[in-house]
């Protein structure tokens, strides 16, 4: 075997270990945070392949879009819930996004949001969440991604709450 043999078979067999080993951790870290109930140990399962697969680039991908919307001063509102979309990246199943009756000034700013941003947003949520439809074990981060994408559509007037149990 040969030294360009060596490295293809390594590219081939490194990230299978590398995956091997997250989801090794995954449940090592997720059986002694959920012993109570089997419902919280799949959320968190759920949580840490988010986070891994998806999560932490949306988390950040929304942090600066938050920056970028804080600059000017009619989308200063839309930066603040970019913000908390942030937060909800990192860790979104057992949340539920509330979504309330808006109107004036917050009505005109998701309208205008809607026109030259939002619905670019949830288009690329919508097709990535069509994409994990496909794979069948990625249906669950593919709820999340069409629940992101209602909220990039119209922000204002949405809260997030946690799911009791």
């Amino acid at each position: 075997m040969d030294h360009e043999q060596l490295q293809q078979i390594l590219k081939i067999v490194i990230p299978i270990a590398v995956a091997v080993l997250v989801i090794a951790l995954i449940f090592i870290i997720a059986i002694p945070i959920s012993k109570k109930t089997g419902q919280k140990y799949i959320k968190v399962v759920a949580n840490l392949f988010w986070v891994i697969l998806i999560g932490w680039e949306m988390a950040v991908v929304f942090f600066l879009l938050g920056v970028v919307c804080c600059v000017t001063l009619i989308f200063i509102p839309i930066g603040l819930q970019y913000f908390k979309f942030a937060r909800l990246a990192i860790w979104p199943f057992g949340f539920k996004p509330t979504f309330t009756k808006v109107n004036g000034f917050k009505m005109f700013v998701n309208i205008v949001w809607l026109i030259f941003g939002g619905w670019e947003n949830a288009v690329v949520l919508y097709i990535l969440g069509g994409l994990c439809f496909i794979t069948i074990i990625l249906i669950p981060c593919a709820y999340q991604l069409f629940k992101f994408a209602r909220l990039l559509l119209m922000p204002l007037g949405t809260t997030i709450e946690k799911i009791e149990e």
